[in-house]
């Protein structure tokens, strides 16, 4: 049914545009609707809902658009309820009310919750962070601003400008640091780095280990490279 100004629904079985609207269009597909909104459309796709104006939910089966200038492009059981915001395909990703400018692209059951920010591919990812991202990783975690993650699984950045490159259960809580590869390594002070091994930790400023085993540096600017169970302790700095 038609119950709009202005609006047309061409072809398709059970489509519905809600009394008042205008300019709104709903081109094939079934069960689609238009409830709230303007300048906004539907094509193809079974039981696609459009309520954000000037937006547009395109093919897919059972994805939701609330968002205005906004888009769904297929894939199924997407919701996206950000602003000038759109979700590519995928299957169960949100992208959360008042997330502008945020992508997904892809993906199961990936969040985004914050403004400018990307996810790209992997499952249940989740992006708080402004302008951050996680590009093809699982059951990782982007929580500050301008960080990413860039694969692996199980990964945590927390910190401002931070990131991990691959690896599980890779941590980074503190700003200008990252983490590439490796396993359950641990990095919890500013401008310092991990590269590879297993259980490593930097808790000092300005450190690193590369490679290794349950290595630990807690002093100032001060390297590890490889081996076992090697430690610097606080107060030894540029060793």
């Amino acid at each position: 049914s038609s119950g709009g100004i202005t609006t047309s629904i061409i072809g398709g079985d059970t489509n519905t545009i809600s009394v008042g609207l205008k300019n709104n269009g709903i081109l094939g597909g079934r069960s689609a609707s238009i409830t709230s909104g303007n300048y906004s459309a539907t094509i193809g796709g079974f039981n696609p809902t459009n309520t954000g104006g000037a937006s547009v939910v395109l093919a897919g089966y059972s994805n939701t658009n609330n968002g205005g200038s906004s888009s769904v492009v297929g894939g199924s059981y997407n919701t996206n309820d950000g602003g000038s915001s759109s979700i590519i395909g995928g299957n169960q990703n949100t992208i959360d009310s008042g997330s502008d400018n945020s992508v997904i692209s892809g993906g199961k059951t990936n969040n985004i919750s914050n403004d400018y920010s990307v996810i790209s591919g992997g499952t249940d990812n989740t992006v708080s962070g402004y302008k951050s991202g996680i590009i093809g990783s699982e059951n990782s975690t982007v929580s500050q601003n301008k960080s990413f993650i860039a694969g692996g699984a199980d990964n945590s950045v927390s910190g401002f400008n931070s990131s991990i490159v691959g690896g599980r259960n890779n941590t980074v809580s503190s700003d200008n640091s990252g983490i590439v590869g490796g396993i359950e390594n641990l990095v919890t002070n500013v401008d310092s780095f991990i590269a590879g091994g297993t259980g490593n930790t930097v808790t000092n400023i300005k450190s690193s280990i590369i490679g290794g085993e349950d290595n630990s540096s807690g002093a100032l600017n001060t390297v590890i490279l490889g081996g076992k169970q090697n430690t610097i302790s606080t107060g030894l700095n540029n060793n």
